[in-house]
C-alpha cells in the first residue's frame, strides 16, 4: 500500500514534498496547489453546465410548472429537448406558450395542438 507523506505545503517548490512511494513524482504544475493533468481536449469534453441543466429537466418535463424566468435561449433548448423525447403535451405547450417569448408563442401556435386533442365527439363507443 502506497504510504503518503507530507510536509507543510507552504510554498510552490514544498509541493514536492508530497510523495507517494511507488509512483515517481510528476513535474511541477504552473498551478502551486496541484498537478494539472487534464489536457485542453479533455477540458471540451465536458458539456457545460447548462446543457447538463437542459438535459436534466428534458428528463422530468412533469416538474415544470413555470418558464417566465428562463431565456429564450434556454428555453429553446429545452423546448427541443423535450420534443425530441415526444414528451410534449398539451400542458407542457402551455407553459412554453406563456413563457413570454413571442418565438416560442408563435411557434407553439403553429402547431395547433388543439386539433390533436380527441373531444367527446371523435371517441367511438363499443358496441
Amino acid at each position: 500500500m502506497p504510504v503518503i507523506s507530507m510536509t507543510g505545503l507552504t510554498r510552490d517548490a514544498d509541493v514536492r514534498s508530497l510523495h507517494i512511494s511507488d509512483q515517481p513524482l510528476p513535474p511541477l504544475s504552473v498551478l502551486p496547489w496541484g498537478y494539472a493533468r487534464t489536457t485542453r481536449s479533455d477540458a471540451r469534453a465536458v458539456p457545460p453546465l447548462s446543457e447538463l441543466v437542459l438535459d436534466s429537466m428534458a428528463r422530468r418535463p412533469d416538474l415544470l410548472v413555470d418558464l417566465t424566468g428562463m431565456a429564450e435561449h434556454l428555453a429553446i433548448g429545452l423546448l427541443g429537448r423535450i420534443m425530441r423525447a415526444g414528451r410534449l403535451d398539451f400542458r407542457l405547450a402551455c407553459r412554453f406558450r406563456e413563457s413570454g417569448h413571442d418565438s416560442i408563442r408563435e411557434a407553439i401556435d403553429a402547431l395547433d395542438l388543439v386539433a390533436a386533442v380527441p373531444t367527446h365527439n371523435t371517441v367511438t363507443r363499443q358496441r
